[in-house]
């Protein structure tokens, strides 16, 4: 299916970056590699996409996670530019 959608796109003048492209994996796929133009697509367990971490598992825990980390350090940045004025 990667290769038809790479095959086609190609015909548009869109190429796949396979340096960025990821594999997530549900239990019930086989292991079996990803190839695309003879490059191996690496497997993950998460990956952010579009802003949003997404995962398998349906867990959240690390999504709120990096979003309250980036949510305080754009406060703190905010907070340090005020102080300074």
């Amino acid at each position: 299916m990667l290769q038809r959608l790479d095959e086609e796109g190609s015909r548009y003048g869109f190429t796949i970056n396979t340096s960025k492209t990821k594999v997530i994996r549900n239990p019930f796929s086989s292991s079996a590699s990803v190839l695309l133009r003879g490059s191996s697509i690496e497997d993950v367990n998460e990956y952010v996409y579009l802003g949003s971490q997404l995962n398998m598992k349906n867990d959240m825990a690390g999504e709120l996670a990096r979003r309250r980390k980036a949510g305080w350090a754009a406060f703190s940045s905010m907070r340090r530019r005020r102080l300074h004025k």
